[in-house]
C-alpha cells in the first residue's frame, strides 16, 4: 500500500476543486449554449434563442451546480478588486475595452457629495476655483461608468487643461495616468441607483508635491467588468 504525502493529497484536492468549480461548469455551459443554438437554429424568429439563453440556460446551470449567476453585490466586489490594480480608473476600464473609451459630457454639474470638495484643501488664493465635470464613460455604445470630477484647474498642467477642453476625453487620460496617485476614501456595492454595482470616492494627488488636484465620485455598471 502506497501512502500519499500531505502535499500530494493537497494537490489532488485542489485539482478536484478546480475541475468542479471552473473547468466542468465552463464545459457544461458551452454544451448548453450549443444545445440551445441547435434547438432554435431552424426557427427564423431569433428572440426564441435569446429567450432560451436568458432564462433557460441560467435555470439549467443552477440546477446542475446549485449556484446562481453572480449577484450585483458579487459583481461589485469583483470590479472593486480589479480597479484597485491601478490609480487611473480610465486605464483600468481601457484594459477591458477593445476600442478607445470616450466620455459623454452631461449637463448636471452638481456633485452628489459636496463634502468631497472640502477634501481638496483649497486656499484663499487663485487656485480656489473649482470645475466640476460630470461624464459618462463609454466603450463604444456601452455605458461603463458615470463620474463626477471636482478638480482645480490651476493645479493641472496647461496640456491637461487643453485636453479637458475636449468633451470626449476621460479625465484620467487628460491629466496622464502616471502623473497622479489615488487616495481611496470610500467604496460601496449596496444602496446604489438602479443600474450600478459599485461606487468609489477618491482624491487624486499630484506625484510632484502630493497636492490634491481632484475629488472624484465614480459609479460603475456591470458592463465595466471584463468579458
Amino acid at each position: 500500500m502506497i501512502l500519499k504525502s500531505p502535499l500530494t493529497k493537497t494537490i489532488a484536492t485542489i485539482r478536484k476543486r478546480l475541475w468542479r468549480i471552473f473547468l466542468l461548469p465552463a464545459l457544461v455551459r458551452l454544451f448548453l449554449q450549443g444545445a440551445l443554438k441547435r434547438t432554435f437554429s431552424g426557427i427564423s424568429n431569433a428572440p426564441f434563442y435569446h429567450l432560451g439563453r436568458s432564462f433557460l440556460l441560467p435555470f439549467l446551470y443552477y440546477g446542475v451546480f446549485g449556484m446562481a449567476p453572480a449577484s450585483a453585490h458579487d459583481q461589485g466586489q469583483k470590479l472593486r478588486a480589479l480597479l484597485l490594480e491601478r490609480d487611473s480608473a480610465t486605464a483600468s476600464l481601457q484594459s477591458f475595452c477593445k476600442t478607445p473609451i470616450h466620455a459623454v459630457l452631461l449637463h448636471n454639474h452638481s456633485i452628489p457629495d459636496s463634502a468631497l470638495i472640502a477634501s481638496l484643501n483649497l486656499s484663499a488664493t487663485s487656485d480656489a476655483a473649482i470645475n466640476i465635470r460630470h461624464v459618462q464613460l463609454m466603450c463604444g455604445s456601452t455605458l461603463l461608468s458615470e463620474a463626477w470630477n471636482a478638480y482645480v484647474p490651476n493645479r493641472l498642467t496647461p496640456v491637461a487643461r487643453a485636453r479637458l477642453a475636449d468633451k470626449h476625453t476621460p479625465f484620467g487620460r487628460a491629466i496622464g495616468s502616471t502623473t497622479f496617485w489615488r487616495e481611496r476614501l470610500s467604496s460601496r456595492v449596496t444602496g446604489l441607483p438602479t443600474g450600478f454595482i459599485l461606487e468609489n470616492r477618491a482624491l487624486l494627488h499630484r506625484h510632484t508635491d502630493n497636492l490634491p488636484i481632484a475629488a472624484v465620485l465614480e459609479r460603475y455598471t456591470k458592463d465595466a467588468l471584463p468579458r
